[in-house]
């Protein structure tokens, strides 16, 4: 492992989706980076690792690689949820490295 003072974050991607009963009510995935996850309207479940927590309005999480995770909604409210996966350190194959999107999630990638 690297030492603190050697962190260079690098981001693959960012970007938002919004989910409800009716539209992406789930969504399983398991990353290979880190993700950053922030709530910026309604409420849903997050389960990660089988720790269930609930995301609402201002919910900021940080998911390790390699963490089984799920979002559940039950609710028709929308919910709003910004994500940015990321590593805390560059390597020379960042770049290109492959990041496809999770089951379910259409607005990953765009």
């Amino acid at each position: 492992m690297q030492p603190p003072h050697n962190l260079s974050p690098f981001v693959y991607s960012m970007g938002k989706t919004i989910r409800n009963k009716s539209k992406l009510p789930l969504t399983f995935s398991m990353e290979c980076c880190n993700v950053f996850i922030f709530v910026t309207k309604g409420s849903a479940i997050h389960e990660v690792d089988g720790r269930k927590r609930v995301l609402q309005k201002g919910t900021l999480e940080i998911v390790p690689p390699f963490f089984h995770q799920a979002i559940y909604t039950a609710s028709e409210e929308d919910t709003e949820i910004y994500y940015l996966y990321f590593d805390l350190f560059e390597r020379e194959d960042s770049r290109v490295a492959p990041r496809k999107p999770s089951v379910n999630d259409v607005t990953r990638g765009e």
